[in-house]
């Protein structure tokens, strides 16, 4: 069994806890190389495990009172949505399953939309406290470094596409606009994911990620919470909001979070892919499995 996680972050003085490992650009990389190695097994860490930072699953009021209980300086997770992560799953588990392009990913053979994700932490490294994070634990073995030599400053997104030509990738951070690069991370013949990633650079201010093809929108990410150097308690948050263009082809008015993959969508998958009997659902009280 492979695990595959989008983030690693801990600070629970409670549990004796406070430490980071690398994880920019984590998600994407772990998930080409399940596609490369072919396990028997993926198992994704984890669906609601807020207190390390790397749930995919919807963030639930009801649970954040471990950060009180464990002492944390700050909330780490309160208003840090991590659905972006979830985004991409059709496409990672249908290559990952049966090698399918893009196209097969979905029930009837076109993608129903070209998808993009933007993840990104709300605070620069130098804007506050680091809380007394470590990059690295001792207690494996690991040289400690500052974790401001592990966290890179920048916004960072994954698209899926039908087609690469003609597309372009602007990113605004503020009022400042930049343009992006597309650089595939799998896939072949035009058509895959593909991702970059953009430095603050001294900005600060809302964030909006556009994906365009010949002039016209493909997929836009804004709304999402503004980088700043306002800490809250002037303590860094190392954990980064993760959103998505759009939910995994939900219908209006279906209370579900952006993102949700549902059973019946997984049925859909297994349906054009080989070697697969029954699907899954995720409760909020589980990791998500790839079935």
């Amino acid at each position: 069994m492979m695990p595959v996680s989008p983030w690693f972050y801990t600070n629970l003085p409670g549990y004796n806890k406070n430490w980071l490992w690398r994880s920019d650009g984590l998600w994407e990389a772990r998930w080409a190389e399940v596609v490369r190695l072919q396990p028997d097994f993926v198992q994704i860490l984890t669906w609601n495990d807020y207190g390390e930072s790397h749930y995919i699953g919807p963030v639930r009021e009801k649970a954040l009172g471990l950060f009180e209980a464990a002492g944390a300086g700050v909330n780490y997770v309160r208003g840090m949505e991590h659905e972006g992560w979830r985004a991409m799953l059709g496409f990672w588990i249908a290559r990952y399953k049966g090698g399918a392009t893009i196209q097969a990913a979905a029930a009837g053979g076109a993608v129903e939309e070209e998808r993009l994700a933007v993840s990104y932490r709300r605070y620069p490294c130098s804007a506050c406290a680091d809380g007394q994070t470590t990059g690295g634990n001792r207690n494996f073995g690991e040289t400690v470094v500052p974790p401001q030599q592990l966290m890179e400053d920048a916004v960072f997104y994954s698209v899926s596409l039908n087609g690469v030509e003609d597309v372009t990738a602007t990113i605004v951070i503020g009022s400042s606009p930049q343009a992006g690069t597309l650089k595939l991370v799998e896939g072949g013949g035009g058509a895959g994911l593909y991702s970059g990633s953009v430095p603050f650079g001294g900005r600060t201010g809302p964030v909006s990620v556009t994906v365009s093809r010949g002039g016209k929108v493909v997929a836009i990410v804004q709304g999402g919470s503004a980088i700043t150097t306002d800490c809250e308690n002037g303590l860094q948050n190392w954990n980064p909001v993760s959103l998505s263009s759009a939910g995994m082809g939900q219908g209006a008015g279906e209370d579900k979070p952006q993102g949700y993959l549902t059973a019946g969508q997984l049925g859909s998958l297994n349906a054009t892919l080989p070697g697969n009997s029954e699907t899954t659902s995720p409760s909020d009280n589980s990791t998500l499995p790839v079935v």
